[in-house]
């Protein structure tokens, strides 16, 4: 199965972001919008496990969180990937204070034996919001990310 550690988004920020995102769609080419219930906070992609290997895993991963403190974060900005060239996908940035990156580091330390490929890339917190059905344009991509410089919050 495939699997991923995440951390779901309270539903009121869900709304808001999900609000945004039906704003922006008549203004921008075709993509593929997040779901209400589909948004979260990827903290590891593991790619495909053995089912029954997932019990030991959130065995592992319940330790970890029940000694975590709870964490505050904000959405801030908004990007693309790949950051330069067509945009393939959209995101939501989110301010992240460092108790945020040791758990991540945290939860890969604890995902390393279920994972297909260590993942090398630096965390880099974001919300995907969407994926462009066609690259779009960098041109466009940038209009995006200078459209949701600021927090999103209650009007």
């Amino acid at each position: 199965m495939r699997a991923f550690v995440a951390f779901e988004v309270p539903m009121r920020l869900r709304r808001l972001i999900v609000d945004e995102a039906r704003r922006a769609e008549s203004q921008f080419p075709a993509a593929r919008w997040v779901k209400l219930e589909a948004l979260h906070l990827t903290v590891l992609f593991l790619g495909e496990i053995a089912a029954e290997r997932a019990g030991e895993l959130s065995v592992g991963l319940e330790r970890l969180f029940a000694t975590s403190r709870p964490l505050r974060l904000e959405i801030c900005g908004a990007g693309t990937f790949p950051a330069a060239g067509p945009a393939r996908v959209l995101w939501l940035g989110i301010e992240s204070p460092d108790d945020l990156h040791h758990l991540a580091d945290a939860v890969r330390f604890e995902g390393r034996d279920f994972m297909q490929r260590p993942e090398k890339r630096p965390f880099a917190p974001h919300l995907t919001v969407a994926r462009c059905r066609q690259p779009w344009p960098r041109q466009v991509a940038e209009r995006w990310r200078s459209d949701f410089t600021g927090a999103i919050g209650e009007g």
